[in-house]
């Protein structure tokens, strides 16, 4: 390939790597990590798989903007009313609880590199306040070149330490039987583990709007848009691979009982990681998984501002009108709403991450076939329609599954 598609290939780049950002946060850090110190390897073909049978879904959010010069949002618009309706209400949900529960998540990583006993309140306040002004100065500009830096560092940082983690050996004794996840005990946190894995699926009509604004500061043809979207995607399955075989190798199968909360076993792990490798680690892989958490909330924040202002915006008859000050007021208005469950329901908030990672695997069929019907017969090859076909009926009949077992234990 000539240099200058290399460059121009680069330039395309972004909304991928953004999507990235926003994976490698709870449903990696914690769910993947817990994923391989609870069971060891026996979840990763699990996670694999349902990482490969989203694929489809995200993929033609994409095609669908490039095809259509659309978002997503404008697409469920044209299906009816009633589907932006039901997406709306549910993005509201996920927004609220997500922006509180990956804001509390970073804030308790900060700790490591704050001197002095700063609470988690005021640490959370501190980071809301970073990142409003990181997004407000630039929006969509600001947080496209600051992804693809975090992507990059987080990447390196993250193969180095599974390598030290690997040349060590794990942890756990020869002759320690693992516990089985085969049960119906470990089936609501399966089910959890892949209702963010690698993103909620919600989170294509986000990539959509991010694609969109891509768009303004550059060109994107479809080849270079797939390109950046299959790049992303990518990045956010292996460092999901990557994280489960750092909690096989330095939590599993050790005495000490692994924290099911997100903030306490982030720590958790910080303080295993040092333990095992020495003291000097540990401000390695706090680094690490603060650096997750920060571009993870910083793309929550201007993601679901997005979609909600755009669906706002077409629910209210506004037609295509773009207003940044809307943009900054959802912004805002989430943030604000984000801080105010920390303060009012920190207790609550681990059931509620809880709740929300389900609740996205739940509402996975309906989304996926949403984007699904919105590209169907009009140029998707046959493989991935098949692909397409086997994904919603292992992800509706997992589903099934899980409720059944919900409604009747």
């Amino acid at each position: 390939m000539e240099k200058s598609r290399l460059i121009e290939r680069w330039k395309a780049t972004g909304p991928g790597l953004v999507m990235a950002a926003a994976a490698v946060g709870a449903s990696h850090l914690v769910a993947s990590t817990q994923a391989g110190a609870l069971f060891g390897w026996q979840l990763l073909w699990l996670i694999v798989l349902v990482n490969v049978l989203k694929y489809p879904f995200f993929r033609f959010g994409v095609q669908y903007t490039l095809w259509h010069n659309k978002s997503l949002v404008e697409g469920y618009q044209d299906k009816g009313r009633g589907w932006l309706i039901a997406f709306t209400a549910l993005n509201l949900i996920a927004a609220v609880v997500n922006t509180a529960g990956v804001l509390l998540l970073t804030a308790s990583l900060l700790q490591y590199f704050i001197p002095g006993n700063l609470s988690l309140t005021l640490l959370c306040l501190l980071l809301l306040a970073v990142c409003l002004l990181i997004l407000l100065a630039g929006h969509y500009r600001v947080l496209d070149g600051l992804s693809r830096a975090l992507m990059l560092v987080l990447t390196i940082c993250t193969l180095i330490a599974v390598a030290i983690a690997w040349q060590n050996g794990p942890m756990a004794p020869a002759d320690y039987v693992s516990p089985s996840p085969w049960q119906l005990s470990a089936l609501a946190f399966i089910v959890a583990t892949m209702g963010w894995m690698p993103v909620p699926i919600e989170l294509s009509a986000i990539s959509s709007m991010w694609l969109r604004s891509k768009q303004k500061l550059t060109r994107v043809s479809l080849p270079d848009g797939l390109f950046d979207f299959n790049l992303g995607y990518a990045v956010a399955v292996v460092l999901a691979v990557v994280f489960v075989a750092l909690g096989a190798l330095l939590q599993h199968g050790t005495e000490q009982e692994i924290a099911m909360a997100g903030a306490a076993f982030a720590q958790q792990l910080v303080a295993m990681y040092s333990a095992t490798i020495g003291e000097w680690a540990r401000l390695f892989i706090a680094f690490i998984a603060f650096m997750c958490m920060f571009g993870t909330t910083l793309a929550v924040l201007d993601g679901y501002a997005r979609t909600l202002d755009e669906s706002f915006h077409l629910l209210l008859g506004r037609g295509k009108e773009r207003r940044n000050r809307t943009l900054t007021a959802w912004i805002i208005a989430q943030a604000v709403t984000g801080m105010a469950v920390i303060l009012f329901f920190q207790s609550a908030l681990s059931p509620m991450l809880t709740f929300a990672m389900t609740l996205a695997f739940l509402t996975t069929p309906f989304f996926a076939w949403l984007n699904f019907s919105l590209v169907r017969g009009k140029g998707i090859s046959a493989g991935m329609t098949v692909w397409a076909w086997v994904g919603m009926v292992y992800l509706t009949a997992f589903s099934l599954v899980f409720l059944v077992w919900y409604l009747f234990t």
